[in-house]
């Protein structure tokens, strides 16, 4: 797996709130141009420092949430630990899963024989034909 600084490469860094200024200070002292989330303002949403980003920047955070909307060409997420790595990995399958359903309309079945199980179960829909999925 490559270094922090390799993954940074030569753009500028963005660091969130949610992570040490120290971790700032380090990277200045290697020589790369960074801004803390805190030294702007401590108390910045998601979505304001995705607007103060410049294109050039990439983002280390350890918010799952705002990585995932930034992307990986934008955001480097610093994990937890292998929990939070692995967490991460979940998700990403779990998304791939549900954008392949989604294009495939395997998803729609899937919601629509939901659906009558739960009218069945209500009483309000006939009993439900076995449809494989």
């Amino acid at each position: 797996m490559p270094s922090l600084l390799e993954r940074i490469g030569n753009r500028t860094v963005l660091i969130d709130a949610n992570l040490p200024i120290q971790l700032a200070d380090s990277l200045r002292q290697k020589g790369l141009s960074v801004r803390h989330v805190s030294e702007i303002n401590p108390k910045m949403s998601d979505t304001n420092i995705q607007n103060i980003m410049y294109p050039t920047d990439v983002l280390l955070t350890r918010d799952g949430n705002l990585y995932w909307q930034l992307g990986r060409g934008r955001a480097i997420f610093l994990g937890l630990g292998t929990k939070t790595r692995r967490r991460v990995a979940e998700i990403s399958r779990f998304r791939k899963t549900m954008e392949h359903e989604q294009a495939t309309g395997a998803i729609d079945l899937k919601i629509q024989r939901g659906m009558r199980i739960l009218f069945y179960r209500k009483g309000k829909y006939p009993e439900p034909s076995y449809v494989p999925i």
